[in-house]
């Protein structure tokens, strides 16, 4: 199985892991293994395509592809494989041995489906023939015979979207599952047709044997595997069920083929497993049905089933990790996070995955943020005494800023508009550090005896620090900074007449935001810090309603926008949107 950007392989019996890093830096697609020879072909998210030897863990070839490919299925015979990609199939072929040059794959076929999407396909047992559905609810058969195709459109009747398509081993029988969960049998037209067979094609479209309705379960189907050995399906359902239906073979009485299509088949599963707290994404089912496998995109864990009977349960998911703060970079297309397992993460704002992860911090993270007017280097602080600056580009740690003394833990952290000074604070010593990020070394130390510091930040293009506690006193520190000589540091105290719960200063206009713990939201000055407007999110029966001793707005997150027009407003009971032009 794929997790991210590792093939990872898992002995059943032995219970034995091993993992396969293909050096590629973006997350696996899909991927198939050829029967027999154990070589493995995998799409990544970038286009990337490997041929990979499981046995002597060697890449045999690789090539780039402009579009991405959703399936992938190896041919049965031969060294050919089929990768689906928007509206077409192309059928490649490499040969199964190292090659110096820059690629091995060569383009042998170019099938083109006039459908806009392709929803499935499948081979036939001698790698001759390929079926493809599309969401046309059209079938389209191509005869791989000396780069010549001939092609065959049959229509489902009564029924919309195919889900999914299997060849049989022999016969040239294929079944098709649709999205309504019917199931139909149908039979190529071969070289001699018989009379009984030319009466089963109508205007050039097959028509299916027979069909079945198999029985939907609550929740929804996201996906089925067709067994057409054991002549079986399985189905497994986003709200944890997974159903096993058995296929009975076609009445003889109904050899009247005038009839077959009006008639059908009501089928219930005859095993029906019940799995809670899993949300099924993905199956793996044995030919024998002894071994199944389900697996768990949401909670990242697969259940492996011997003879109906939980086997082992693999799970790659920290359970004691949570997010501890959040910034997102200046050009809106990154997302840094840390956590309380002190684990930095990257994600990529489009995609929603995680692209790069820093284990440099041995407790939690407390404050991320970007540089300014850059998204390549990340400024993050730790309970530990560190600040460390990392390049993304180039992966490493830049810079690390901490103090010599002990029992530092940093809570708050900022940096000033022109990127030279880092701030941060300590929860231990309530004391405020000043560092030059140009070379980290500590320029500073700001004494703030029994002043419990609950917000830290630079004043927009001003070198002012301004730091607050619970009981509405804002500490003003002017920098006058001189690089040559030492800092200069003085600091007005200003009260107002409230307890702040959370404070937040405007990006684009001199205001602050403050919030008090009477559900009020001050709008200050940040020149004079005089109030000029006010406005009450909360009711006096809310505030009436409150358990004596109970602070409503304990953990209050306040914020502007990223153009200064709106202020978001979260905490333990709702959330709030509020206009500077309401205020």
């Amino acid at each position: 199985f794929s997790s991210e950007e590792f093939l990872i392989s898992f002995d059943i019996l032995e219970k034995k892991m091993k993992s396969f890093d293909l050096g590629v830096d973006s997350f696996i697609i899909t991927f198939d293994i050829k029967e027999h020879r154990n070589f493995a072909i995998i799409f990544y998210e970038n286009g990337c395509v490997v041929l990979f030897d499981i046995n002597t863990r060697k890449i045999m070839g690789k090539i780039i592809f402009k579009n991405q490919c959703l399936r992938v299925k190896w041919s049965p015979v031969g060294k050919l494989f089929a990768g689906s990609v928007a509206n077409l199939i192309q059928i490649w072929t490499t040969p199964f041995y190292f090659s110096k040059k820059k690629s091995n794959f060569f383009l042998t076929y170019t099938l083109i489906s006039k459908c806009n999407e392709i929803w499935d396909f499948d081979w036939n047992h001698d790698g001759k023939i390929l079926i493809i559905g599309g969401n046309d609810d059209k079938i389209r058969i191509f005869y791989l015979r000396n780069r010549k195709r001939v092609g065959i459109n049959t229509f489902i009747k009564n029924s919309k979207e195919i889900h999914s398509i299997k060849f049989c081993l022999e016969g040239g029988e294929f079944w098709i599952l649709t999205r309504k969960n019917i199931l139909r049998k149908y039979k190529l037209p071969m070289k001699n047709r018989s009379s009984k067979i030319k009466n089963n094609l109508v205007g050039g479209i097959l028509s299916s044997q027979f069909s079945y309705k198999l029985k939907k379960e609550i929740g929804l189907l996201a996906v089925s595997k067709l067994k057409t050995i054991s002549s079986s399906i399985i189905q497994g359902y986003t709200s944890g069920i997974l159903v096993i239906f058995e296929i009975p073979p076609i009445p003889k009485r109904e050899e009247n083929l005038s009839i077959m299509n009006k008639l059908s088949i009501f089928l219930i599963p005859y095993k029906r497993f019940d799995f809670f707290k899993i949300e099924i994404s993905a199956l793996s089912v044995s030919d024998d049905l002894e071994f199944i496998l389900i697996g768990s995109h949401t909670q990242r864990k697969i259940v492996v089933l011997n003879k109906s009977k939980p086997l082992t349960l693999i799970s790659h998911k920290n359970e004691h990790e949570n997010f501890t703060c959040i910034s997102i970079s200046y050009n809106d297309k990154l997302v840094c996070t840390g956590s309380s397992s002190g684990i930095l993460k990257i994600w990529s704002v489009k995609l929603g995955f995680v692209l790069l992860f820093f284990r440099n911090f041995f407790k939690k993270i407390s404050k991320t943020i970007f540089l300014n007017k850059t998204s390549r280097f990340v400024l993050s602080c730790c309970t530990d005494g560190t600040i460390k600056l990392i390049d993304l580009q180039k992966l490493i740690v830049v810079r690390i800023m901490e103090c010599l003394k002990k029992f530092n833990s940093f809570e708050f952290l900022d940096i000033n508009h022109s990127n030279k000074l880092v701030i941060s604070s300590c929860t231990v010593t309530f004391k405020i550090f000043i560092w030059s990020l140009k070379n980290g070394k500590l320029k500073e130390i700001l004494d703030n005896t029994n002043f419990m510091i609950y917000g830290l930040r630079f004043i927009k293009k001003r070198n002012k620090i301004v730091s607050n506690n619970k009981t509405g006193v804002l500490k003003i520190w002017t920098l006058n900074i001189s690089w040559n000589n030492p800092l200069k540091i003085t600091c007005n105290t200003i009260f107002i007449n409230t307890n702040i719960s959370a404070i937040a200063f405007n990006p684009y206009f001199n205001e602050v935001a403050v919030f008090s713990n009477l559900g009020q939201l001050v709008i200050l000055n940040s020149n004079t810090f005089k109030a000029i407007g006010k406005i009450t999110c909360y009711s006096k029966e809310i505030l009436r309603n409150c358990d004596t001793g109970f602070n409503l707005f304990e953990k209050t997150f306040l914020e502007y926008s990223g153009d200064g027009r709106f202020i978001l407003l979260k905490n333990n009971k709702q959330n709030i949107i509020v206009s500077r032009n309401n205020i």
